[in-house]
């Protein structure tokens, strides 16, 4: 019966991919009228012990299971030993300000397995706006749109203390990590929406600093959008860095013909690029 007890209470405390326990299930169960009422107040009775058993090896903010050493940990000890060639690694590694990316409440960046992949992309990104921007610094406003996990607003918020960090994405705030403690606020919006540039202006105007926007991945018309944001904002709006994904489909008209004249995938990316240069 303890083992058995003992299994129920690991099974309890664990989260789907949706970010559900057992209990969460019951709940959801019990308001559809499929479960007892009984059923979730017991689960979730057992998922506090466990969760309280196993506290060590916890993620302190949403009390996930963390692995004792995450891959950024094991990427850190490979470039402490000289076998980093990534330029941009190199100097992300030798920098102390990024120590607390190592912490378990960050373990949905450093434990996942494009961890590498999406830093290069996020300094590659933070690199571009420091050269355009000299003066960048704590006292401007970084907006980062389409953030996925945030990395680059938690970065950004690593390396100046005090600078003023809204992240966006349609993502719900339970899927992120929890970057909060660093200084970035998350906001749960949808870029594309009519509303969207008057939301992002009134955000900003909260602020009241130099406003410089982010995108890294934005495919196809979300590059559009995001000058269209940044026009929208008006003088607060001082630099846009971005790193366009995929191309619109040619039928959606949303990118000049000239954009496929070659067949070439680099030359229409390049021709995408300039286009959307031109439009700033």
């Amino acid at each position: 019966l303890a083992r058995r007890a003992s299994v129920e209470a690991s099974a309890a405390a664990r989260s789907s991919e949706t970010r559900r326990t057992a209990a969460d299930y019951a709940e959801l169960g019990h308001q559809l009228g499929r479960r007892s009422a009984g059923v979730a107040p017991a689960l979730r009775a057992l998922e506090a012990e466990e969760r309280q058993r196993t506290s060590a090896y916890r993620c302190p903010d949403c009390g996930d299971i963390v692995s004792r050493r995450s891959l950024l940990r094991f990427f850190w000890e490979r470039a402490a030993s000289g076998q980093e060639d990534n330029p941009l690694l190199k100097r992300f590694f030798a920098r102390e300000c990024y120590w607390p990316l190592l912490e378990s409440r960050y373990h949905q960046v450093n434990d996942h397995r494009h961890v590498r992949k999406e830093l290069s992309e996020s300094l590659a990104l933070l690199e571009a706006l420091a050269a355009a921007v000299p003066d960048f610094g704590a006292h401007w406003h970084v907006v980062d749109l389409c953030c996925g996990r945030s990395l680059t607003s938690g970065l950004a918020a690593l390396e100046h203390p005090g600078l003023a960090i809204t992240a966006v994405d349609r993502l719900e705030p339970k899927f992120l990590p929890h970057f909060g403690a660093a200084g970035v606020r998350y906001v749960q919006l949808d870029v594309l929406a009519e509303w969207f540039p008057d939301e992002l202006a009134r955000l900003v105007a909260q602020a009241g600093r130099p406003v410089a926007m982010l995108g890294m991945h934005l495919c196809g018309a979300l590059s559009l959008r995001a000058i269209e944001a940044f026009a929208h904002l008006g003088a607060d709006s001082r630099a846009l860095v971005l790193s366009p994904c995929c191309l619109p489909g040619r039928a959606a008209g949303e990118a000049p013909a000239h954009v496929f004249a070659s067949r070439d995938g680099a030359a229409q990316y390049a021709a995408w690029a300039a286009h959307l240069e031109a439009e700033l």
